[in-house]
């Protein structure tokens, strides 16, 4: 079976097997566009083959290999005991994704190990576009981004938002940030952490805002690269490629020039909001 789906500018098929359950934030990105760019085919084996390319990089979650120009990954699960899929690119618009038997269920279960077989953060940097973690919401059309190290309270300061300020949550965790002639749109992404708050929209990016927990409440700018220093640990890249990484710096630089990014010292409760409204007003952002 075919599935098609488009995640910001990035159109892509997937061909699988027709009973294959697809996570439902997932879902969200099927499209009836069929002018595609990529094709990814997805099958289900016993055993994961061996990688025998170069490898360039790994983590407790991912082995990288290079093979003849081209990619490979053994995708573990958390804990790097187990592997649950392979991805191996057969040229510049193909690629298949084996999921190991054993673990598919346990793999098409969450919306972040599905995501995670299809190497996004490559596409999107092809398509000028940022994943950043954080959590956003719509104000009067507008995106303002939360984001922050997981545990900072990303999801708490946009449910703020939505308490005090009627505002709606897009995404509770994860956002595609996309260049457009016009400026940077604010684009779904089809991970949302545990706050199950997912929505495939799209709305002018008016600000990032960088969260700290703090005993008081106070906003303020940050440029240049005190913002820089801030923004990059948020935004998934793929570290291994020199050139994309480069090109991702590069991207996050024309971001910060372009969309104010803010310092948001915090609580949790209405002060925080207040003080933030307050700068954002004030700054011309809303």
């Amino acid at each position: 079976m075919r599935r098609f789906y488009q995640i910001g500018r990035f159109r892509f098929a997937a061909l699988c097997q027709e009973d294959l359950h697809i996570p439902p934030h997932f879902a969200l990105f099927e499209t009836d566009e069929k002018d595609i760019s990529y094709t990814y085919h997805i099958q289900i084996v016993r055993d994961l083959p061996a990688l025998n390319g170069r490898q360039i990089y790994q983590s407790s979650k991912l082995h990288v290999y290079e093979h003849e120009g081209l990619e490979e990954r053994l995708i573990m699960m958390d804990g790097g005991n187990t592997a649950y899929a392979v991805y191996r690119e057969i040229n510049e618009g193909r690629a298949e994704i084996l999921l190991a038997e054993a673990q598919v269920q346990e793999v098409l279960k969450y919306d972040t190990t599905f995501t995670s077989l299809f190497s996004l953060e490559k596409k999107m940097t092809d398509h000028d576009s940022l994943i950043l973690h954080s959590a956003s919401v719509c104000r009067d059309g507008k995106a303002v981004l939360f984001s922050a190290p997981s545990g900072t309270g990303k999801s708490t300061q946009a449910e703020l938002w939505r308490k005090y300020r009627g505002v709606r949550i897009i995404n509770g965790d994860r956002n595609l940030l996309v260049k457009d002639k016009g400026g940077w749109q604010m684009r779904g992404w089809p991970v949302c952490g545990s706050s199950e708050i997912c929505h495939n929209e799209a709305y002018p990016a008016a600000a990032i805002v960088m969260l700290e927990q703090a005993a008081y409440d106070r906003s303020s700018e940050l440029t240049g690269m005190a913002a820089y220093r801030k923004l990059f640990p948020e935004v998934t890249v793929s570290r291994w490629n020199k050139e994309r990484l480069i090109y991702n710096m590069d991207l996050i630089e024309q971001l910060i020039q372009e969309v104010p990014v803010f310092r948001l010292e915090c609580r949790i409760g209405e002060s925080a909001v207040e003080v933030l409204e307050r700068q954002l007003l004030k700054s011309g952002c809303l």
